[in-house]
């Protein structure tokens, strides 16, 4: 063999040899991967190992001018291609990779641009698809399924980002989530950085050292495209489990992050892409070519992707819109509306504004599994389209008059211009200020006007006004009149003077210009506004039914939608739109409703609706309605009338309904804090049952929700707890006068004495007749409420003085402390004497807290027991040869050293439960019949998850009896009905399925 190609072989050889010093096994998460081992697969030539075991410099092999064999022409370029090959090798150290770089998890760490490349978790390589960050998350997460971590069943509660359970139960139709495979939803919609702080998150709750967790990423730069490789025009299949190439799609030759004229979409809300234009789309890491540079045609590729890379959700958005009540995909295209025909023959349309689209862009990805890290868009301020509009809103603004006015309550008025008096022949004054002081009108007429300005200069004593007395301003007879002429409309003023009133508007508004340059008062002093007396309704209807058809989810001002909304009021023949935007603006409003920056409109057939249906729970005695039940009650209508949320619902209650009381939950004919409000409405619907429960009361007050309820009942002092969810009103309990002192007195005495009293000391017995409908703990809590909880405190059943905090789990154990031996039957007594405490497992509790049970039915005090705890700790490993045993499994303890008793079941459940430092004891309950189990502390399972895993691992059939059966036969269980087996059997499905 050639010296050049043995060198080839040995650099090989090296390469794997360094991977050793870091072993990794490899686990497929998705598919199991053969991966090539480094000694058996490639043989290294024999002197060179030799050299390097000696420490030897293996010399230069001189350049070989021999001719070849034809064997070692056959060799030589299989060794060329050996060495040349791109596949990497999966052992080779990822460490010694310059291109690759290791997640450091700190919180500033940007992961933008970058994919995932390899993941090691406690030393074993895991696979995943796609170089996507999602993929890594899902990994990860089958890792803990596969090794049945014991703390992962707790994220179907837990949230790490939002609200939504890591672990959720189904999937979510508005985000992009991946089937597990313990039959679980993981929701991945998230950027590459929060993905990573979701790892960090999962590993810490999941007992994970970061250290025992590496994962490795490749920044994704235009170089490594434009360097040769020759897959860098092909998309990857693999996005979808169809399992079908996705279509081509153009390289990627520059970052556009490095582009400072470039902004990335962010899908926020409040992102505003008006004057813009789409430069780039890349879609999981490829470019997708834009034949156009438009928001519509952005839209256009990424569906027409999505139907070549055959995405399997993308079918049904021919029934499901994702904007507006349209589907998304239309069988055939709308008459009235421009759209796109596509290659599977469906239409689009695509005339919505640039952030409309986009919004559809954001939900046709989370719709078809897409998530937003993985697509990225790039636009342009358009200047040019921004400065054209900019220049005809300047235009527009400097052409329309300066008479128009838009006041603080939305309404449009005009300001009068002295210089055309003609245009106000149908239009009234409302408003005068005279030198940026509000003059009074004593009604809407010009004359109003005329006498406010004339009352304001008399006030002034202004000197030029005497003249008038002899001067006309109009006509030929003086302004100021000593009497009123005869058959001639006049007012008297405050100074005993009379002017004309009669005049039409363009005269009164000659006279008041002239009576201000008399008096030497700058016309741009004085403001006058006045609004068109012409009859608006049907003007007010047309726009209120264009508002309907164009815009149900809402107009938005800004001067596109303006000019769309010309556009559209034209082709339904809609004339006479004022010509100014502000005009315009204040008659749209007028005719529907503003939430949320938008314009809504709300048919007064649907007003009346809403009206009736609020009117209809007033009339059935409703005090208040809360909007959170009103939306629920009726949110089908509510919706198809398009009122959108509980928010919108109580701005149109506040216009419907404004002679009653609002806050943010509720509103009805009373105020105050919702809870005395929750309990008035209580209270109304009470009569004279003696005793509700929560479902029956929501029946009867259906405009307060559930919750509401059920927090009134439980903080409200006049409502007692009977039972589960049932509660008397208290003043409908029957307590004497004298009882109460009795009941005080005794125990007043016994906490003086003792320091505590049960309430089963308490004489209660004709309190217990006279309301026979109150339970055992219905009478206790009612006795408390209405005789002692303003002086004692209560814990169970023991009273004691506020402060003390005594209960009979803490009386117990102290009773316990002071034994050096006693039985099981002396506790009982005590408890059921002393305390009136019949359960006997708070005795056995008790005892197993503070005492050695060394039999059945004896307990002594720690020091008459001597335990050897490494030496028995040894004994029980033996016999534990998993992570739990049934004590009853413990069959023999002839090994076990001498403790000073005779080594029983009661004793060893004794020793686990306080002594041991390897074992614990864990059961449904305290019990004297050996029912539980021997678990390593080590083991993270709840006693649940301990019967389904012991279930799984059987060979029982998967059946509630037989289930039963054995849980009881094996001493799980104490009974042979647990109320939990079909949690136990489904989780022990879960894992017969996993661990096959």
């Amino acid at each position: 063999m050639p010296r050049s190609t043995m060198k080839k072989l040995f650099k090989i050889f090296k390469r794997n040899k360094s991977a050793t010093k870091r072993p990794l096994t490899t686990r497929s998460v998705e598919v199991e991967q053969k991966l090539p081992t480094s000694e058996e697969e490639i043989e290294p030539a024999p002197e060179e190992i030799l050299a390097a075991s000696e420490n030897k410099e293996v010399p230069a092999p001189a350049e070989d001018t021999e001719a070849m064999s034809p064997q070692e022409e056959e060799l030589e370029p299989q060794a060329e291609e050996l060495v040349q090959s791109p596949e990497p090798i999966t052992l080779e150290n990822p460490d010694d990779d310059p291109e690759l770089h290791r997640v450091t998890f700190a919180p500033d760490e940007d992961l933008r641009w970058t994919k995932p490349m390899r993941l090691i978790l406690q030393g074993e390589e895991l696979s995943f698809q796609n170089n996507a960050w999602a993929w890594v998350l899902v990994a990860v997460t089958e890792w803990l399924i596969t090794t049945q971590n014991p703390r992962l069943s707790s994220l179907e509660q837990k949230a790490f980002i939002g609200e939504r359970p890591f672990l959720l139960a189904e999937e979510v139709e508005d985000r992009a989530c991946k089937l597990l495979s313990n039959g679980k939803w993981l929701s991945t919609q998230y950027s590459a950085d929060a993905l990573v702080t979701i790892i960090n998150k999962l590993c810490a709750h999941c007992r994970i050292p970061l250290d025992d967790i590496t994962i490795y990423y490749k920044k994704q730069q235009g170089s490594e495209a434009e360097e040769g490789d020759a897959n860098v025009g092909e998309v990857q299949a693999e996005p979808y489990e169809t399992g079908e190439a996705t279509p081509a799609a153009s390289p990627i030759h520059e970052n556009p992050e490095d582009d400072p004229e470039l902004h990335r979409v962010t899908f926020a809300p409040d992102e505003d892409l008006r004057w813009t234009k789409p430069m780039r789309c890349i879609l999981q890491g490829k470019e997708l070519p834009l034949t156009e540079n438009t928001w519509a045609q952005t839209l256009l590729t990424l569906t027409e992707w999505l139907i070549t890379a055959q995405n399997p959700r993308l079918s049904s958005l021919e029934q499901k819109a994702l904007i507006g009540e349209r589907p998304f995909l239309l069988a055939e295209e709308d008459e009235d509306r421009p759209c796109k025909l596509l290659s599977n023959g469906k239409w689009l349309f695509t005339q919505y504004n640039a952030d409309t689209l986009v919004t559809i862009i954001n939900k046709l990805c989370a719709h078809c599994d897409i998530p937003l890290d993985d697509i990225a868009i790039y636009y342009k301020e358009n200047k040019a389209a921004k400065e054209r509009a900019e220049e005809a809103a300047k235009e527009q603004t400097q052409s329309k008059a300066d008479t128009d006015i838009l006041d603080e309550h939305g309404a449009y008025y005009w300001r009068v211009d002295f210089r055309q008096p003609e245009n106000y022949d149908e239009a009234r004054p409302v408003r005068c200020t005279l030198q940026g002081q509000q003059l009074p009108l004593d009604e809407q007429r010009w004359s109003a006007v005329l006498i406010a300005i004339t009352e304001w200069l008399i006030a002034q004593d202004h000197p030029k006004l005497a003249v008038l007395e002899q001067q006309a301003l109009y006509g030929i007879m003086p302004f100021l009149q000593p009497e009123k002429e005869a058959f001639i409309q006049g007012s008297q003023l405050s100074n005993g003077k009379w002017i004309r009133t009669n005049n039409h508007a363009q005269n009164m508004i000659s006279v008041i210009s002239k009576l201000c340059d008399h008096c030497s008062i700058d016309l741009n002093d004085v403001e006058i506004l006045c609004e068109s007396t012409q009859d608006t309704t049907l003007l007010k209807q047309q726009i209120t039914e264009l508002l309907l058809n164009r815009y149900r989810n809402g107009f938005r001002f800004d001067f596109i939608e303006m000019k769309r909304f010309r556009s559209f009021a034209a082709e339904a023949g809609i004339t006479g739109l004022p010509s100014e935007d502000k005009a315009l603006e204040a008659y749209i409003r007028d005719c529907g409703m503003s939430y949320e920056n938008k314009i809504y409109v709300i048919t007064n057939e649907a007003r009346e609706k809403i009206r009736k249906g609020v009117e209809h729970h007033f009339d059935q005695g409703a005090a208040v309605i809360f909007f959170e039940a009103f939306y629920t009650l009726h949110w089908y209508e509510l919706e198809q009338q398009g009122v959108l949320s509980e928010e919108m619902l109580r701005i149109l209650l506040q216009d419907l309904f404004p002679e009653l009381n609002f806050t943010l939950l509720y509103f009805g004919s009373k105020t105050g804090a919702f809870l005395e409000v929750v309990k008035d409405e209580i209270l109304r619907v009470w009569g004279n049952n003696f005793s509700w429960d929560c479902e029956q009361l929501a029946k009867r007050l259906p405009c307060i929700p559930l919750p509401r309820i059920k927090n009134t009942l439980v903080r409200e002092e006049e409502f007692i707890w009977n039972e589960k969810e049932t509660y008397v009103y208290a003043a409908q309990i029957h307590i004497t006068d004298e009882e109460v002192t009795s009941i005080r007195d005794l125990t007043e005495k016994a906490c003086t004495e003792q320091g505590y009293i049960s309430m089963g000391a308490l004489p209660l017995e004709e309190i217990r007749e006279r309301n026979d409908q109150l339970s055992e703990i219905g009478l206790y809590n009612a006795v408390y409420r209405l005789c002692l909880a303003d002086t004692f405190h209560r814990q169970g059943k023991v009273l004691s003085h506020k402060g003390e905090k005594l209960d009979v789990s803490t009386i117990l154990i102290d009773y316990c402390r002071k034994q050096d031996q006693c039985t099981l039957e002396e506790l009982r007594d005590y408890a059921k004497n002393e305390l009136k405490e019949d359960r006997s497992y708070k005795a056995i509790s008790a005892a197993n807290t503070v005492l050695v049970r060394i039999d059945k039915d004896r307990f002594v005090a720690d020091d008459k027991v001597h335990f050897d705890i490494e030496a028995i700790d040894a004994v029980i490993e033996k016999n534990v040869p998993y992570d739990y045993l049934p004590i009853k499994a413990f069959t023999s303890f002839s090994d076990v050293p001498s403790c000073g008793y005779r080594w029983n079941l009661h004793l060893l459940e004794s020793y686990c439960r306080r002594f041991s430092k390897q074992f614990r004891i864990d059961a449904l309950s305290e019990n004297s019949t050996n029912i539980g189990v021997i678990v390593r502390k080590r083991c993270g399972l709840s006693y649940e998850e301990i019967m389904s895993d012991a279930v799984a691992r059987s060979n029982i059939p998967l059946k509630k009896d037989d289930v039963n059966n054995y849980l009881f036969n094996e001493g799980y269980s104490g009974s042979r009905n647990l109320n939990r087996i079909n949690d136990i059997l489904k989780k022990a499905q879960d894992i017969r399925q996993r661990i096959g």
